[in-house]
């Protein structure tokens, strides 16, 4: 059951970043409610790392699925890091 409630729960957070960032693309690049939409996303992400660390210890992930997540989750946090600077350069023009 463990396994399953963890894949779930990181696939839904995962939905809601997508979901954050589509709102924040709606908005105007000088909206401060764009940077709050990044952040949400950002402590999502770390959610997200938080459960996987979680699911490897307790064996619900082999040790390269949980390198493969982390990857993933480097290469979405260095580019949602990239957008939150460039908006926040944005709003210091």
């Amino acid at each position: 059951l463990f396994p399953y409630t963890t894949l779930f729960r990181s696939i839904n957070e995962s939905l809601e970043i997508i979901q954050l960032l589509y709102e924040a693309n709606e908005l105007d690049i000088k909206d401060r409610r764009r940077l709050e939409l990044i952040r949400r996303a950002k402590a999502k992400l770390k959610t997200i790392d938080f459960l996987t660390s979680i699911a490897k210890d307790a064996s619900c992930f082999t040790v390269h699925q949980h390198d493969v997540i982390l990857e993933k989750i480097g290469v979405c946090s260095k580019y949602l890091q990239g957008y939150y600077n460039s908006c926040k350069n944005a709003l210091d023009i």
